[in-house]
């Protein structure tokens, strides 16, 4: 994939998707962007 472009993160839950950078760790998103199941 070209730089600047946004993959789909799914975590364990695949209760939602998040777009995230590829070059951000999943971390990073999963701290940006909390579980909707809280």
């Amino acid at each position: 994939m070209t730089s600047g472009n946004y993959s789909v993160f799914v975590p364990s839950s695949s209760t939602y998707f998040l777009p995230v950078k590829e070059d951000n760790s999943q971390q990073v998103a999963l701290e940006a962007y909390p579980s909707q199941d809280h």
